[in-house]
């Protein structure tokens, strides 16, 4: 079943799209989350938790990036990722998600 799928928006720069499977709607809910792109994603970590701050362990997603989690003060959750060489957002081709 497709769930979602990648805008390219030039460069390096996609923008996720996701079906929600919830009906409920509110303005609170606006946002799952958002992403950023970075050079290197242990040094990225190794950084943020230096400054106290609590990131999840690196993981390669079923999308072949590397990502990790932090939140935002309102709880808004924010992805950093690393592409690597199989990446979908380059490669293409359906992936099957490990959610």
């Amino acid at each position: 079943m497709i769930f979602g799928f990648y805008l390219d928006c030039g460069g390096r720069s996609h923008v996720e799209v996701f079906e929600k499977s919830e009906a409920s709607y509110s303005e609170a809910n606006q946002i799952n989350h958002f992403c950023l792109e970075v050079d290197d994603i242990e040094a990225a970590i190794a950084h943020i938790r230096s400054k106290g701050v609590a990131v999840t362990p690196k993981k390669l997603a079923c999308d072949d990036t590397f990502q990790a989690w932090i939140s935002d003060p309102d709880g808004v959750k924010i992805e950093l990722f690393e592409y690597t060489a199989k990446s979908a957002q380059f490669a293409g081709g359906d992936r099957i998600a490990d959610w």
